[in-house]
């Protein structure tokens, strides 16, 4: 298997440090109850229909955008290190590997590092050009769920 490293052009890379310990990070990212007031761009809500995290479970998903047109996500979970790693393929199309990876810095903050992998270069630029300020949008989002808790 090549490592994410070794192919970065194939690669959108989202990171973000918060002012929150790691168990914090892992419930917003596990909790199937906290991650639709938080996932997706700005505008769009979230509907999960299943969600078992595990490796090979299946997580499936509808984003809704504000325009109403719904997004149906399949996903499968390849790996999973509790408040330390998530690895699923998003099956729907566009396909691509993420690797969700919490570091804790100090006991009060965490960097997540959100990694999206693509079959090639040129289906990772195609979907650039909006997965790029819509990862930002969704670790905004999470920022200010956390923030409120």
């Amino acid at each position: 298997m090549t490592r994410d490293l070794e192919v970065p052009e194939r690669q959108i890379v989202t990171m973000r440090t918060f002012n929150h310990p790691v168990d914090s990070l892992w419930r917003a990212w596990s909790d199937p109850q906290v991650i639709p007031l938080w996932w997706g761009p700005d505008g769009f809500t979230s509907t999960i229909d299943r969600f078992e995290l595990h490796g090979g479970g299946a997580w499936v998903l509808t984003m809704h955008g504000p325009d109403g047109t719904d997004h149906p996500n399949d996903i499968v979970f390849d790996e999973v290190a509790e408040e330390r790693l998530i690895r699923y393929r998003h099956l729907s199309e566009p396909q691509f590997t993420v690797t969700v990876e919490f570091a804790a810095e100090d006991p009060a903050s965490t960097t997540v590092r959100f990694i999206q992998l693509f079959g090639s270069k040129e289906q990772r630029d195609a979907v650039a050009v909006y997965a790029e300020a819509a990862n930002e949008q969704f670790m905004a989002r999470l920022g200010a769920v956390l923030d409120a808790q």
